[in-house]
């Protein structure tokens, strides 16, 4: 796995003062809807997703997204599942404009960021 897939992919976004606008999950994947600042529409596609925890992400001003290898919510994921070799995964954090509190994470291996077309 490329360790910086996450971060190439996803510095492709200007994420002060945007928002995320809806979350949609099936098993292995996350796509999120993300609107920037200049109101241009965004698709975050996550790939391999092992686990993502939302707490009042959507609407909500963000600040930044991170991404780390180290965190409490990755850390409870990997004790949870001994079974898959987790050491490679990696967290994307979003951040709140308001308390720097991380609204969503996501854990992943990688992930794909595009503009949403006109009528997509």
């Amino acid at each position: 796995m490329d360790s910086e897939m996450l971060s190439r992919e996803l510095s492709k976004l200007h994420t002060a003062d945007g928002s995320i606008q809806g979350i949609e999950s099936s098993t292995g994947s996350l796509i999120v809807h993300f609107l920037d600042c200049k109101e241009t529409e965004w698709i975050i596609s996550f790939k391999d997703v092992i686990a993502f925890q939302s707490i009042g992400a959507e609407n909500e001003d963000l600040a930044a997204v991170e991404i780390v290898d180290k965190d409490d919510f990755l850390e409870q994921v990997k004790s949870a599942d001994s079974e898959e070799d987790l050491n490679d995964m990696q967290c994307a954090l979003f951040r709140s404009a308001w308390s720097n509190t991380p609204l969503l994470k996501v854990i992943a291996s990688s992930c794909e960021v595009s503009k949403k077309e006109n009528g997509a």
